[in-house]
């Protein structure tokens, strides 16, 4: 009976094994997409709040030594033109994506409903 118990017992951690370099090898494959996707957004924002030398200096720092908001100011500056042509751009994106997506919720209610019913 031990020698069976210890058989099962084997063949249980060999199988767990190597389950677990799966998990992991998921994991890490995970981590690296993260990264992959996260750092170049994160780069993005940082070099927003760096000043236009600071953000063309080499080698590139990841933390500016200064950070500012004065890129964002120029930007939302009615006044300013690039803040106008902004300001303009954005209006337009949030009534076109509002207007799409109450467009699409009119239409996929109702096909929900035939679905669900007449399936």
């Amino acid at each position: 009976m031990s020698t069976v118990s210890e058989t099962i017992s084997r063949g249980h951690s060999a199988r767990r094994l190597r389950i677990d370099g799966w998990r992991w090898g998921g994991r890490a494959f995970l981590v690296f997409m993260l990264l992959y996707t996260a750092l170049p957004m994160i780069w993005m924002l940082l070099t927003s709040i760096k000043s236009g030398f600071a953000a063309m200096q080499f080698p590139p720092q990841w933390w500016p030594d200064q950070p500012t908001l004065d890129s964002y100011q120029k930007l939302l500056d009615p006044q300013n033109s690039v803040g106008q042509d902004f300001l303009r751009f954005f209006w337009n994106s949030l009534i076109v994506s509002t207007a799409t997506t109450i467009l699409s919720v009119i239409v996929a209610v109702p096909a929900a409903y035939a679905f669900s019913r007449f399936t």
